[in-house]
């Protein structure tokens, strides 16, 4: 029960600000997504154990089997 351990992480690069920067967002979380699983195990010091009992859904948390993004969507 992590409720508050969303660990939302927010960048962006000049591109993804200027006019028509959502292209750039969607470029990058579709590079991202598609090392979801790696990624999930590689920014865990347990090797993914410690996001797979932080990420349940539960807490506006997303599952950890899914890569989500979304505008005005605490849940994403």
């Amino acid at each position: 029960n992590w409720n508050g351990a969303g660990a939302h992480t927010k960048f962006s690069t000049k591109a993804m600000r200027d006019p028509n920067g959502l292209k750039f967002i969607e470029e990058a979380f579709e590079k991202l997504s598609r090392n979801h699983p790696r990624l999930i195990k590689a920014y865990d010091p347990k090797v993914g154990n410690d996001n797979e009992r932080r990420l349940t859904v539960l807490h506006e948390t997303s599952s950890i089997h899914d890569c989500s993004a979304g505008v005005a969507n605490r849940g994403a």
